[in-house]
């Protein structure tokens, strides 16, 4: 088992700092000479904030009101590099009168 490493203030500081750069825990590892996880656990230990993560809502759409089922805006995020995104919308697909399940088996 490696032995325990003693982090410096200065350490600390660079850590610290490098996060605000929005540099990666791999960048911050090699520079220090440590684990990726080992670089967390300290940044965790010293209460360090995670960097914000992007993309989010956008300011402008944080008040709106959710979009109806199949909004082409929402269908367009929903099927986005499936098969299914070449396809529009189609509310009858999943219709009770259209959609009839399998039959229980009751018999045990």
């Amino acid at each position: 088992m490696p032995a325990k490493r003693h982090w410096t203030p200065h350490e600390d500081r660079r850590i610290a700092a490098a996060r605000m750069l929005c540099r990666s825990w791999d960048a911050i590892g090699a520079d220090l000479a440590a684990s990726r996880s080992a670089v967390i656990e300290r940044a965790r230990l010293l209460a360090i904030p995670p960097m914000p993560r992007r993309g989010g809502v956008a300011p402008d759409e944080a008040g709106r009101e959710p979009l109806p089922a199949g909004h082409p805006r929402a269908w367009a995020v929903l099927t986005a590099g499936t098969l299914l995104a070449a396809h529009p919308f189609s509310r009858d697909t999943f219709t009770p009168d259209r959609f009839t399940p399998a039959p229980c088996d009751t018999e045990a």
